[in-house]
């Protein structure tokens, strides 16, 4: 069986949790007898071996199509579905290789995304050109979600159709799809997100954890709302004098979220820069996310597999999947920075509750090691063949 991945763009295993997951998959894929895999983008990171990277100049349907038939492909894998399925509907044309595409988010997210960006824009731009243009936009509102949301009915309805499968990230997206898009859904099919490391974590380790609060996210203010955590510590850093919140990664707003920090007059705040996170994970205790919107978020994962108990605002329903609220992590109510900070406080007063919920969380998600998740891959694209 051979495989081809297109994708827009070179990847990194730590630039995205898209990124992570389509290496991750790589790899296993790679390492079973079998299937050869091919990538029409390059690996910015170690990849397995045998992994071939066709050289491109451009991703057409006329050159995958070549490639297609120069490698024998019989699966085009396209993990950006929406964006990408018309030239993978062409390229497969004379051929027998089947399409499979994927949502790396929640259904019709672009639409609902759209008000958090024009607020953010509002709210913290210093260029008074964008507040302006953003001001006509809000105006517009209307007119724009209308248009936001018929580009994304047209585009994912499209990698519905021309896709042999299109893989959502939980079950609980199914019927949002095929409300939205008006499908019938015969062709969805459901793969979590894999784990991200493949490690142990026992007893001791959780005992030597750091008194640290962790963010590792993309700064990015309309899908990512850290001013929210920025806030939440601001209710939490004088109560809590042996404690630090760290924030792992890199984006636009990352000079808006340093003045918020000034302006607060928070002193244990610390911008770690874009990091390798596995040993943050390792060291912290407390995870937070405010996400606005999110598919099967790779973070909240990852602390669950290294213990790092994770307290995140219930904005998607995918979140369910992962967190048994008291059990394994905390779920506030979306929006509520002062629930989030009482739910802090209260891990932060009962160490001996968060090494319980450290360890139920990595209990609860051994479910999704590789091994399993890379399978369901397997088993999906064979039945296509």
């Amino acid at each position: 069986m051979n495989l081809l991945f297109i994708y827009r763009r070179d990847i990194h295993i730590d630039d995205s949790g898209a990124s992570r997951t389509i290496i991750l998959r790589e790899n296993y894929l790679a390492s079973q007898e079998g299937i050869k895999v091919y990538s029409a983008f390059h690996h910015l990171s170690p990849v397995n071996d045998s992994i071939k990277e066709i050289e491109i100049n451009e991703l057409s349907s006329i050159y995958i199509n070549e490639c297609i038939k120069k490698y024998y492909i019989d699966i085009l894998c396209v993990p950006e579905g929406e964006d990408l399925i018309l030239i993978a509907k062409d390229a497969v044309k004379g051929t027998k290789c089947k399409i499979v595409t994927e949502l790396h988010s929640k259904p019709n997210y672009s639409v609902d995304i759209l008000f958090s960006e024009l607020k953010s824009s509002l709210l913290y731009s210093n260029d008074l050109r964008i507040k302006f243009k953003t001001f006509v936009k809000f105006i517009l509102y209307p007119f724009l979600k209308y248009k936001r949301k018929k580009q994304a009915y047209i585009s994912n309805r499209n990698s519905y159709l021309y896709a042999d499968k299109l893989v959502l990230l939980s079950n609980s997206y199914i019927p949002v799809f095929k409300n939205i898009f008006k499908v019938d859904g015969i062709r969805l099919k459901v793969i979590n997100n894999p784990l991200s490391f493949n490690l142990d974590i026992n007893e001791v380790n959780l005992q030597q954890k750091d008194n640290v609060l962790l963010v590792v996210s993309r700064l990015s203010e309309p899908f990512k709302r850290i001013s929210y955590i920025i806030n939440c510590w601001s209710l939490l850093e004088k109560k809590n004098p042996e404690w630090k919140l760290k924030i792992i990664g890199d984006g636009p707003d990352k000079n808006m979220y340093i003045e918020l920090v000034k302006q607060l007059n928070l002193k244990r705040v610390y911008f770690e820069g874009q990091q390798s996170p596995l040993e943050y994970y390792r060291k912290a205790s407390i995870f937070l996310m405010t996400s606005s919107l999110e598919g099967w978020p790779m973070t909240i994962s990852e602390s669950m597999q290294t213990g790092c108990v994770p307290v995140v605002m219930n904005s998607f329903t995918a979140l369910h999947d992962l967190i048994t609220n008291n059990e394994n992590g905390i779920i506030v109510k979306n929006n509520d920075i002062k629930e989030m900070a009482n739910a802090v406080q209260k891990l932060i007063d009962n160490p001996q509750k968060r090494i319980d919920m450290a360890n139920q969380a990595i209990n609860s998600i051994d479910r999704l090691k590789i091994d399993y998740i890379g399978q369901e891959w397997v088993k999906l694209y064979k039945s296509l063949l």
